[in-house]
């Protein structure tokens, strides 16, 4: 599924990603000098996700759980492994070796999004990513989206 919409001059993509509710969708926005990918909702990165974010200035990228809160935390066994499948969300570990391997030079922001309230923090997802990227000179801003209020998004 690949959807393409123009609205004044704005180019919106809407594509499947990998996720067990019906019409789950991620976006590629576009005009004549910005890409924006929104991506979240997806148990993994496949194909169609990846050849969108790779192409973007921004990312809005789901980094849902940490691996040990989840496991540690309130959730059952079932609605864990539900989490965790390749249909469920996206872990900071899944988030962090995607940009690791395949960050674009053009990519100037990376916003984390879909943060869990039980099974994730900002410091975690952020500290996660971090490390996986490492420092480069050129490298992104990365940013956790806040749950629930405004943010640095709007200014793209």
């Amino acid at each position: 599924m690949n959807h393409l919409f123009i609205i004044g001059g704005i180019k919106i993509t809407a594509f499947e990603v990998d996720h067990d509710a019906e019409g789950a969708a991620g976006y590629h926005i576009e005009n004549s000098h910005q890409k924006i990918t929104i991506a979240t909702d997806l148990g993994q990165i496949g194909r169609r996700a990846a050849h969108y974010l790779q192409q973007s200035n921004v990312m809005v990228l789901e980094s849902n759980y940490d691996e040990k809160m989840l496991a540690e935390g309130p959730y059952p066994p079932y609605l864990q492994e539900r989490i965790r499948s390749k249909k469920g969300h996206l872990g900071n570990h899944q988030t962090a070796e995607f940009l690791a391997n395949c960050l674009a030079n053009n990519t100037s922001h990376v916003f984390l999004a879909h943060l869990s309230e039980h099974n994730n923090r900002s410091e975690i997802a952020l500290r996660t990513i971090q490390k996986a990227v490492g420092y480069r000179d050129s490298r992104p801003l990365v940013q956790c989206l806040p749950r629930k209020q405004r943010s640095e998004l709007h200014r793209f």
